[in-house]
């Protein structure tokens, strides 16, 4: 039910005719949660994107720092060859 369909509700009721304030207070406390939890929902979606945010520039890096190791395994590989035939030559 929305907050409106509520008040119009109460409004149209004896309560509001008997106690006023008592009843403007509770809605007001009504859209207040209503606005808070808005809010929280709010904060939360922002703090999971700062998340998601990191986590694939975390990845990203990590994708970098594996293909610089893979480049680095290459030359590697290349000079442990080269010293291989080397060797074979002495002989």
């Amino acid at each position: 039910m929305k907050v409106a369909d509520l008040r119009d509700l109460i409004l149209g009721s004896g309560a509001h005719k008997n106690d006023p304030e008592s009843v403007e207070n509770f809605l007001s406390s009504i859209m207040e949660a209503r606005k808070r939890k808005e809010e929280q929902s709010y904060k939360l979606k922002l703090e999971i994107a700062k998340v998601a945010a990191e986590r694939r520039q975390q990845e990203q890096q990590l994708e970098l720092e594996r293909a610089e190791l893979a480049r680095k395994l290459l030359k590697l590989e290349k000079i442990v060859k080269a010293c291989i035939c080397w060797k074979f030559y002495d002989y």
